[in-house]
């Protein structure tokens, strides 16, 4: 732990400390200006150390260099004000803005952008070098800003006829103090020098290399008048670069895996010592609070698990060497975490699953901030507490800006505001052995943030403005926020997980209107076809499977912790009846009855977040009503008309619709845009092929509401149809025409023949018939089976005629012998038949090539 941190175990008073320094420091030592380091006491008022330039010297370069150990803030931290008749220079930390102003004006404007954060309890190194036009600022030997001074026709030299103040900003020479511009803390090494310092001799000075005196100004060699209690004490100058370990021993018992839970809690680690003195000094600070301990002292955050004997440091994986000389026994295989001994101070392994409780240290060199959130901070920078030292036996929380929770005993927690020097608020946990992390009602014995209410709930987190703090203080990124999966120990993170926000004026049943008052709420549908399950010929009518989805933006409503998978964020049956949602009905529908089978609503991230109220305790990300979308998914099942076209059956294309009208609202509050249709079924329907899909807005005068029509285009597939009407009718035309080739005399055969074929015909076409819908007007189908069947009664005639022809008249048959009667008759008969075998045909020829012209210039009209 670094001995200039104020809060120590069981420190002595800061004048001591002081004093002890002043005593035994080396011989190379360094003098520091105490103002007013106690963090617990208020601001006194005109703590600080002055110097008088009286000399009158121009300084035309100058370098400036000085550490800087603040213990708290103030909301204008200052480095150093040297006034004449007016601010010669004055460099300070106003929140995380360095500000410097050269001859009366801040000139130097590189500085306006750069943001640097002081820290607390911990040595900075600054140097300032200003060559005539030019400035340069160091931050521990780095290079952090460079460029131009914007002099406006000022002079860049500076005349030393001013006073330097140390710890106050002075509005005029000696005097004119503002309380909240002033420094708490230490400052050593001020340096004035009337020369350009180089890179490397900034770096020397801030690794404490060299320790050179201004030839101007040094604290060293300066003999400062201290007023209001401000004093100095010398330290080592190489005491200012030692980094020491930082941690700090909570005295109650955990498990391993606690221990660990809990310094991650505090965005921090278990501490492990890295060398025997570390160890040694851990040993004797664990001590202090031995009665808590049963055998092991604490547990240390190194483990060989990865590599027999090669142990490490969880939290940042590097290798500890030498440590073999740390045990007492050669470790065990099976035993892969430490503890420090309670009787020996040695090193021992132990089985990381242990039952085992010891106190946990968590290593604090680069303390991760804690954020106070509930309070009304004007800067989030003023939020940041540092768990640092103890008070009552039990670490504290040191707050920035002047606040401090600390322990008072029985379980009681006390958030105290130094700087008024009275308690802000509260807080009872049930048990001693509990921290004030996570989210806690607090009480107030007076109201704060012009609060009525005697509580206040607060929070206490290492969690960022990026994070979200489960109830318990952990932390989990914003995405695992109610996404339905447990992140949380306690799983508040799925708690509260509406993602809509009401005003208390919102009305459900009001649609909302556009941003603009005068604008038109837009509406961006989509209908998702899944499946047309049938399409009926005889009804005129297709059943389907759709998914009606709308967007709209409601300019009322705010949304809360959205996902980027927007079905993570579905609205809750109860913020779902409470939303106007947009309606529809049907216009074709078949029977009137369209059944909604699900209806769910969801949000959509299209936007960032809007800035987090860094004081808001519940760290819900917000998103305003522009940058996020409701999206509605309904859907339907049922069947819809369809006015089909048969007239070229079975070569006909048709077109359907659904005809979507929108009931929710009039059609001169509303404007479409993106309407998309979208199938996701098979192409291949029934006896049709399905496609062309395209979506349109109708506007009719007579209907006060917008219809949205979804059209898609039937091909009916002909080829089973050819084969199971056409082929078959066209072979029983050719058995009726074969009957033609029956002997004569065998008049019941081909009678027999020709009436069979011909009732088969005209029984295929009733069948056919029957699966169509009645039309007033005559189908390709209907010539076809007309033209089979009149060419089969045409044979059938002529059957008949040839019998009549065949058979001999009275007269005839007195005249003609038997003989020539026959000979004459089956030679006139043989001669129709022949000619009656090539009309037939060639008037099938015809009608064929006329039907089949007509079926390809027509076919998908």
């Amino acid at each position: 732990m670094d001995k200039y941190q104020v809060s120590q175990p069981r420190s002595l008073p800061v004048m001591v400390v002081a004093l002890w320094w002043s005593v035994t420091a080396h011989s190379d030592g360094v003098k520091v200006v105490s103002l007013q380091e106690d963090i617990w006491t208020p601001y006194a008022g005109k703590v600080y150390a002055r110097y008088n330039f009286n000399s009158g010297q121009v300084l035309e370069n100058l370098t400036v260099c000085y550490r800087l150990m603040p213990t708290t803030y103030a909301l204008h931290t200052e480095h150093l004000s040297l006034h004449g008749q007016n601010d010669i220079l004055e460099i300070a930390t106003y929140l995380n803005r360095l500000r410097v102003v050269y001859n009366g004006k801040m000139r130097v404007k590189a500085l306006r952008e750069y943001s640097h954060q002081l820290p607390l309890a911990r040595w900075s190194h600054f140097c300032h070098v200003f060559q005539r036009q030019h400035y340069t600022l160091y931050i521990n030997g780095r290079e952090a800003v460079s460029g131009l001074m914007e002099l406006e026709g000022s002079s860049s030299s500076l005349t030393l006829d001013a006073t330097l103040v140390l710890g106050q900003e002075q509005d005029e020479r000696s005097g004119g103090f503002n309380v909240h511009q002033r420094f708490l803390g230490r400052i050593t090494q001020m340096n004035f020098w009337q020369r350009v310092f180089s890179h490397e001799e900034v770096k020397s000075l801030a690794l404490c290399e060299q320790n050179i005196s201004g030839d101007v100004f040094s604290t060293d060699a300066n003999e400062l008048e201290m007023v209001g209690g401000a004093f100095t004490f010398e330290v080592a100058l190489k005491d200012l670069c030692t980094t020491e370990d930082r941690y700090v021993i909570f005295p109650e018992e955990h498990t391993i895996a606690e221990g660990e839970a809990f310094c991650q809690r505090l965005g921090s680690s278990v501490y492990t010592p890295r060398n025997f003195e570390a160890s040694k000094k851990l040993y004797q600070d664990a001590m202090q609070f031995a009665n808590v301990y049963t055998n092991a002292l604490v547990f240390l955050g190194a483990s060989d698990q990865e590599e027999e004997t090669v142990w490490r440091d969880k939290a940042t994986g590097e290798e500890i060497t030498n440590m073999t000389q740390f045990f007492s026994d050669r470790p065990n295989p099976e035993q892969n975490c430490l503890y420090l001994t309670k009787l020996t101070g040695v090193w021992e392994d132990i089985r990381c699953e242990s039952g085992w409780w010891a106190c946990t240290v968590c290593d604090t060199l680069h303390p991760q901030v804690l954020i106070l959130r509930g309070l009304c901070y004007q800067n989030p920078d003023m939020i940041h507490f540092f768990v640092d030292g103890y008070k009552n036996d039990k670490p504290f929380f040191h707050g920035a800006f002047g606040y401090n929770i600390y322990y008072e005993g029985l379980g009681q927690w006390r958030l105290w505001d130094s700087q008024s020097n009275k308690t802000v608020a509260r807080l009872e946990l049930p048990s001693s052995s509990l921290y004030p992390l996570g989210r806690h009602t607090w009480t107030t014995p007076s109201p704060v943030c012009k609060r009525t209410s005697s509580t206040v709930v607060l929070s206490l987190s290492s969690c960022t403005h990026d994070q979200f703090m489960c109830r318990s203080g952990d932390c989990v990124e914003n995405e695992a926020r109610c996404d339905l999966y447990d992140h949380c120990p306690d799983k508040s993170d799925e708690d509260n997980c509406s993602v809509v926000k009401f005003p208390p004026e919102y009305k459900g049943d009001r649609p909302p209107r556009g941003f603009v008052e005068s604008d038109l709420l837009l509406l961006s549908p989509t209908v998702y076809i899944f499946r047309v399950v049938k399409v009926s010929d005889l009804e005129q009518s297709f059943t389907a499977l759709l998914v009606v989805e709308t967007r709209w933006q409601d300019p009322r409503l705010t949304y809360h912790n959205l996902n980027d998978n927007f079905y993570l964020n579905k609205l809750s049956l109860e913020d779902k009846g409470r939303l106007w949602i947009p309606r529809y009905s049907f216009q074709n529908a078949y029977d009137g009855d369209i059944h909604l089978l699900r209806e769910e609503v969801y949000v959509e991230k299209i936007g960032n977040a809007s800035i987090r109220d860094f004081n808001v305790v519940n760290m819900d990300t917000i998103y305003e009503s522009n940058s996020a979308s409701l999206n509605v998914h309904q859907s339907f099942f049922g069947s819809f008309t369809c006015d089909l076209d048969i007239v070229t059956y079975p070569f006909d294309h048709q077109h359907c619709d659904v005809q979507i009208v929108f009931t929710s609202l009039h059609k001169q509050h509303l404007a479409f845009r993106n309407v998309q249709v979208l199938y996701r079924g098979s192409q291949m329907i029934s006896s049709y092929e399905i496609g062309n899909f395209s979506a349109a807005t109708v506007n009719d005068s007579l209907v006060p509401y917008f219809c949205l029509q979804v059209r898609f285009s039937l091909r009916r597939q002909y080829e089973r149809i050819v084969l199971v009407m056409f082929l078959p009718s066209f072979m029983l035309v050719i058995i009726g025409y074969a009957t033609l080739y029956i002997k004569l005399g065998l008049l019941q055969v081909r009678l027999t023949v020709s009436l069979t074929t011909l009732l088969v015909l005209y029984t295929l076409s009733d069948q056919i018939s029957s699966h169509l819908p009645q039309t007033s007007y005559l189908k390709i189908i209907d010539y076809w089976f007309f033209s089979c069947i009149f060419l089969l009664f045409s044979i059938i005639l002529f059957h008949v005629f040839i019998e009549f022809i065949d058979s001999p008249s009275s007269t005839q048959e007195g005249v003609w012998s038997d003989r020539a009667l026959a000979q004459v008759t089956t030679t006139r008969s043989h001669k129709t038949v022949k000619l009656i075998r090539l009309v037939i045909p060639a008037a099938a020829v015809i009608f064929n090539v006329i039907f089949w012209v007509v079926i390809l210039t027509n076919k998908g009209t």
